[in-house]
């Protein structure tokens, strides 16, 4: 089973979720100085935070594949054993 496609969607709407969380300094920093309005300054941080998401999604699942192809030899980690 290919788990791109689930990755990729998961992170994305991770980032995305981040993304808005935090767009609204931007958005307040330019309608409060007077920059622009605030439809302007909606559709600039709107179109910022999609590109973002979608950038992150693929910078994530680049990751994943580079450390799930056996970048590590499981016979060179040695066993992990916990005392309760």
């Amino acid at each position: 089973m290919d788990l791109f496609p689930l990755t990729f969607l998961l992170v994305l709407a991770l980032a995305f979720a981040n993304g808005t969380n935090d767009v609204s300094k931007a958005i307040a920093t330019l309608v409060g100085s007077g920059v622009t309005n605030y439809r302007t300054a909606i559709l600039w941080g709107t179109a910022w935070t999609i590109l973002g998401a979608y950038m992150s999604g693929l910078v994530a699942t680049a990751m994943v594949k580079t450390f799930s192809s056996g970048l590590i030899k499981p016979d060179l980690v040695p066993p992990v054993t916990l005392a309760l």
